[in-house]
C-alpha cells in the first residue's frame, strides 16, 4: 500500500489518515451480495414466506445501509459491520443446519451460501476492526510523523543545495567578500 501524501497542496477532502488493514471495500461488496441473495433467494429458502419476507427485506435494507456508510473514518459503522456479519453468519448457518433434513436442498444451499458470504464479511470486518485498535492508531500516527519528518529532511536538504547554488552563482568579486561571513 503506497504511503499517503499529507502535503498541504492536496485538497482537504482527499486527505485522511490511513487505517491499517482496511477491508471495508470487500465487506461492502459482500454485504451487497448477501442482500441480493436475501431478496432474490427468499422464495426458494423461506419456509413461511409471509412471515419471513419482512425480515428478509429489513435485513437486506440493513446490509445495504451499512455497505453504503462503510468508510475508514466511520469507526462505529465498521464495528457494526463486524457485529452484523457475525450475527448473520450464525443465524443463517443455524437455520441451514437445523432444517437441512426437512427442507428442500435448494433452500439449504442458499442458506449455506448466505452464511458463507457472512463468514467472509465477518473475517474482513474483524481484520478492519483489529486495525482500529489503539496500538494500530499509534502505529499509524508514528508512520505519519515519520513520513512528515522525512519530507522536512528532504526539504531542508533541497534548501541547503539552493543556498550552495546561490553562493556559487555570486559575481566573482562578491565571493571573496562573503567568504569571511560563511
Amino acid at each position: 500500500m503506497p504511503e499517503p501524501d499529507f502535503s498541504a497542496q492536496e485538497p482537504w477532502i482527499f486527505r485522511r489518515t490511513p487505517v491499517p488493514h482496511y477491508y471495508g471495500d470487500i465487506v461492502r461488496q459482500l454485504f451487497v451480495a448477501a442482500a441480493a441473495f436475501l431478496i432474490v433467494g427468499a422464495p426458494f429458502y423461506a419456509t413461511d414466506l409471509a412471515a419471513e419476507l419482512l425480515f428478509d427485506v429489513l435485513g437486506a435494507f440493513l446490509l445495504v445501509f451499512l455497505a453504503a456508510f462503510t468508510s475508514p473514518s466511520a469507526r462505529t459503522i465498521l464495528v457494526a459491520d463486524a457485529i452484523v456479519a457475525g450475527v448473520g453468519m450464525i443465524i443463517f448457518e443455524y437455520w441451514a443446519l437445523v432444517n437441512y433434513q426437512t427442507t428442500a436442498i435448494v433452500a439449504v444451499i442458499l442458506r449455506q451460501a448466505i452464511a458463507l458470504i457472512f463468514l467472509f464479511a465477518f473475517y474482513f470486518a474483524g481484520k478492519t476492526v483489529r486495525g482500529l485498535s489503539p496500538v494500530a492508531d499509534e502505529d499509524a500516527r508514528q508512520r505519519e510523523e515519520a513520513f512528515r519528518d522525512e519530507r522536512v529532511a528532504e526539504e531542508a536538504q533541497l534548501d541547503a543545495i539552493d543556498i550552495e547554488q546561490a553562493k556559487a552563482d555570486r559575481p566573482y568579486g562578491m565571493r571573496e567578500m562573503f567568504e569571511d561571513q560563511d
